[in-house]
């Protein structure tokens, strides 16, 4: 021990007085939170895209997306179809501004020998998983680049490729479409300029590898590496060209997702009529009244929308923006995350937050028989034990009541919502206010 003391005490001295080498900068030795290994410096006029993640269950979008926007936003979990909403956020690579959606996985789609609820929604029933591919069909549709997660581990399956396809044909139907022309010119000015020419997307679509630790330079099939270089071959099944090859959880190749989407965000800024190169770009000022300085410094106003489960939270929401922005039934427990959504209202910019419904602890950790026979229907044609799979459904629900409670602290207003006849079997109830709501009520 007294040796093992005197070595720690040798090394602590050596990193104390230890200079740093000629050259060096105090950055040197902690990792970056983007990497720059592969991200190219260039002088492009870049405009804002949009950027939807879509994929099987469990190949870490959600992981990938809380890495992009720098917050643990999403909820990450094993289990298949933890996310359901669509969940925006805004996120930046180098000089590239882009507003990333997360969306739910949806393997039942391809799979026929499944029926539509055994993988994704086994409790709440084929309505939410109609309601899922709504929202990923629109967040396809409205994104200027769409990529699709694979799991470099497990290889391409036919539902990636299925899926592939799928994507494609919705695409056809997108409000946002970046001219293919335009794309091509941003390709040649980024290999002329800085020597990239690894083209990495097509038609707006990129494939990503993720789980694919330490293949940042392995892009074509002669690699080292067979089992990497037969996963090449198979992402040419795809059609969507290069896979991006990264790691979500270890913070690995956002340099090459940068790369891949700085030909979007060239071509988006050249369509608004911009010039690409930004010495070229004439500086202009724009006049603002002083009436309208006040509009343009005001923050924006968080409203969080909360109350108990199946109190219609989600329906008042959508009758708010004037649509379907967030999935919405009679069943509770439909909300997981905590769905951030821009509004404006009266020229006033308004964020509305939509939240899961708080639940009572003795319903969440309960052992009644109801919830233990729930719990025997959920674990059916799983490998896990009913007791597993109600563990992990109250896990996955106090995860999802901390963003509610995360959400409400960050809001400025917070409107509670409750059931006006749920007083009716409640003796401890305080007119239209049950003992639930009041204990809501004085968190908030």
């Amino acid at each position: 021990a007294d040796s093992c003391a005197a070595w720690a005490m040798r090394g602590l001295s050596s990193i104390a007085d230890s200079e740093p080498s000629e050259g060096s900068t105090p950055e040197q030795g902690t990792r970056p939170r983007v990497s720059k290994r592969r991200m190219k410096k260039h002088g492009f006029e870049l405009a804002p895209i949009s950027v939807a993640l879509v994929g099987r269950p469990n190949v870490g979008k959600s992981t990938f997306f809380n890495r992009l926007v720098r917050k643990k936003e999403a909820i990450v979990s094993s289990v298949p179809g933890t996310t359901r909403d669509r969940k925006e956020g805004k996120a930046q690579l180098g000089e590239i501004e882009f507003t990333l959606t997360d969306t739910g996985g949806f393997e039942d789609l391809i799979r026929g020998s499944k029926s539509p609820t055994e993988l994704l929604a086994p409790e709440h029933g084929s309505d939410l998983v109609r309601a899922m591919h709504f929202q990923v069909r629109q967040a396809v549709e409205k994104a200027d680049v769409v990529m699709l997660i694979v799991d470099a581990k497990e290889g391409i399956s036919t539902a990636d490729i299925e899926l592939a396809r799928w994507v494609r044909r919705h695409r056809n139907n997108a409000v946002s479409s970046l001219n293919s022309d335009l794309l091509e010119q941003a390709q040649a000015q980024i290999a002329e300029h800085t020597g990239l020419e690894e083209e990495f997307g097509k038609d707006g679509l990129i494939l990503v590898a993720n789980k694919a630790e330490g293949k940042g330079d392995a892009f074509d099939g002669d690699s080292d590496d067979h089992l990497w270089s037969l996963f090449m071959q198979e992402c040419y099944s795809i059609g969507w060209g290069n896979p991006v090859p990264i790691s979500a959880e270890h913070n690995h190749g956002l340099g090459d997702i940068h790369n891949a989407l700085l030909p979007f965000a060239i071509a988006k800024a050249s369509e608004f009529g911009a010039s690409t190169f930004k010495d070229t770009m004439p500086k202009l000022r724009v006049p603002v009244d002083e009436e309208d300085k006040t509009a343009l410094i005001s923050p924006v106003i968080t409203m969080a929308i909360i109350g108990r489960p199946n109190v219609g939270k989600s329906t008042m929401l959508n009758k708010i923006v004037g649509e379907e922005r967030c999935i919405a039934g009679p069943v509770p427990g439909l909300t997981r995350d905590a769905v951030h959504i821009e509004w404006e209202y009266e020229g006033r910019n308004l964020r509305l937050v939509d939240t899961a419904g708080i639940r009572r602890r003795t319903k969440l950790f309960g052992g009644t028989s109801s919830a233990m026979a729930r719990a025997a229907s959920v674990g059916k044609g799983t490998n896990l034990s009913p007791i597993a799979v109600r563990k992990n459904d109250a896990k996955l629900e106090d995860l999802s009541i901390v963003n509610s409670l995360r959400a409400l602290d960050r809001s400025q207003v917070v409107a509670v919502v409750i059931d006006a006849i749920a007083q009716d079997g409640d003796l401890d109830a305080s007119g239209p206010l049950t003992r639930h709501d009041l204990s809501i009520i004085s968190r908030v």
